[in-house]
């Protein structure tokens, strides 16, 4: 699993924001065409998942991303269990050692 340390949080380097990137602009579309194809309104979504910000691509997107944008399926799933895994791993990191700070000062 591929984490940064960063001010003793965990930061998620997963590269399924890059994947569905380069997938993007091989098949020659812009993230708001890519929003369109969806019924989004604006392409912040389709940015926000080429740069791992938020919570993702929601599964019932992604399968249909996936086949528009011609990738093996199989690695993007990897890439996206491997997404929400880190994403997991850093809110469980970040809840066990601040809580384990606050107990820490109390004492």
């Amino acid at each position: 699993m591929r984490t940064k340390a960063k001010n003793s949080t965990k930061v998620v380097t997963n590269d399924l924001g890059k994947f569905l990137q380069r997938a993007r602009e091989q098949k020659g579309l812009t993230q708001a065409e890519v929003a369109q194809r969806f019924s989004f309104t604006s392409p912040q979504p389709v940015s926000d998942w080429e740069r791992n910000k938020g919570s993702g691509v929601p599964a019932h997107v992604f399968r249909e991303l996936v086949g528009m944008l011609g990738v093996p399926f199989d690695k993007a799933y990897g890439l996206l269990v491997e997404f929400h895994i880190q994403k997991l791993e850093a809110k469980l990191h970040k809840k066990f050692y601040e809580s384990g700070k606050k107990a820490s000062k109390k004492r």
